[in-house]
């Protein structure tokens, strides 16, 4: 029978994991981080084969999607995504000591899409500087436009290593300060780059920031490290409304809890907006995630509660802190807030938290708003860049930003 592409593809997979199992074997030193890697690297391939393979046999089974809003090509892709969660989770339970190798490999993985962004993407601009937060140093790397403002990113890079020498800041561009999710155990700047890099638009500069990770560093090291970033942004900036901290997953709980640390005073704002997606909204050991949704979404709760234990050690600082588990705050607080715009998917395992969380916001402040997509996953904007849903709430985002500029008195 003559290949078909499909065909080839699955041969050269086969033949790709062969390979990796034959130097792992072989080359590599048993108990080495070279062969720890390889051997996550291996295990990831294997499940997302297996994920797809399951998932597609599940659908056919079923003859309907398992969600109503969801297509075949969805399921699967879900599917795949789910496997390679559980493979990551039951790794890092057994030995906390791959989370750096985990970092690595996912990094690796994202390399490609990130260094075409950055060289060769005609649209894109990249720029890099750092900050320091007490003795460590905070990495953040700048995306922007190449057009109309293509020299946004150098500017912003000048502004904060040398603010005497600087150009001011163009009023009408906005500035996303992008936390990345990862359970604020996992994820780098190059990991996060294509999501960072897709968030730019003409006025918008996307900073994506490479915060300290547990378990080498547990709270608030991360905390520390966000609101380093914004307090340096914020004071090159003047207090002016153009800087926003947007954040994932974990990284949307960090971008909650360095909003009320970065904000200095009722009148003065550091920042004019926070966008929350799919935020991780406590830190306790035993939070009470639905297990029935871990079967349509692609994180589960035991994968939640590891990350959680990792960050803070501490059942009693995870279940009464704000800066730790946001779903603590006071009503006060929630009024305080500056105008937040919050996604979630009714299909992920946060999502009982999150609606919960944005009631009792929005009975307090009317600059909260909160957009809940049936059917969706955890990050769905970012899992499913592709779908309908995702670009609506992709120019929901933007619309919010925008319009906060324009309220608090900046161009927009």
């Amino acid at each position: 029978m003559p290949a078909t592409p499909i065909t080839s593809r699955f041969r050269a997979a086969c033949a790709a994991l062969m390979l990796l199992a034959a130097v792992q074997r072989a080359l590599l030193p048993r108990g080495s981080d070279a062969e720890r890697t390889v051997r996550f690297l291996s295990g990831i391939v294997r499940s997302a084969a297996w994920g797809l393979a399951r998932g597609a046999w599940q659908r056919w089974r079923r003859g309907e999607p398992q969600h109503r809003l969801w297509t075949w090509g969805l399921e699967v892709r879900l599917a795949m995504m789910r496997e390679v969660s559980a493979f990551s989770e039951h790794e890092l339970y057994d030995d906390e000591a791959l989370y750096p190798i985990v970092n690595a490999t996912f990094s690796t993985l994202a390399l490609p899409v990130y260094l075409y962004n950055a060289y060769l993407n005609p649209r894109l601009v990249r720029g890099h500087f750092e900050v320091r937060a007490g003795e460590r140093a905070v990495p953040c790397d700048v995306w922007g436009p190449s057009s109309p403002r293509g020299d946004a990113v150098e500017r912003l890079c000048r502004l904060v290593d040398d603010p005497a020498g600087a150009e001011p800041w163009p009023a009408p561009l906005k500035i996303f300060v992008y936390l990345h999710g990862g359970g604020l155990v996992s994820g780098t700047r190059y990991s996060s780059g294509p999501w960072g890099a897709h968030m730019v638009r003409d006025d918008v500069v996307v900073v994506v920031v490479e915060y300290a990770l547990a378990p080498k560093h547990r709270y608030p090291a991360a905390l520390e490290d966000a609101v380093a970033v914004v307090d340096v942004l914020a004071e090159r900036l003047a207090y002016r409304p153009n800087l926003f901290l947007v954040g994932d997953s974990a990284g949307g709980g960090l971008a909650l809890a360095a909003i009320h640390a970065v904000t200095p005073t009722e009148s003065i704002r550091a920042v004019a907006g926070g966008v929350l997606v799919s935020p991780m909204l406590t830190q306790r050991h035993d939070a009470d995630y639905h297990p029935e949704l871990a079967a349509t979404d692609v994180i589960s709760p035991r994968l939640a509660h590891g990350t959680s234990k990792t960050y803070v050690p501490c059942s009693a600082s995870a279940a009464s802190n704000k800066l730790v588990s946001p779903m603590e705050c006071t009503e006060q607080e929630l009024a305080a807030l500056p105008p937040i715009h919050c996604v979630a998917g009714t299909s992920e395992i946060f999502y009982s938290y999150i609606e919960r969380f944005a009631k009792a916001a929005m009975r307090v402040n009317p600059r909260f708003e909160f957009a809940a997509h049936d059917g969706m996953v955890h990050c769905f904007p970012f899992v499913t860049p592709d779908r309908e849903e995702a670009v609506r709430s992709e120019a929901e985002i933007h619309d919010f930003a925008t319009r906060v500029m324009r309220e608090r008195g900046g161009e927009a």
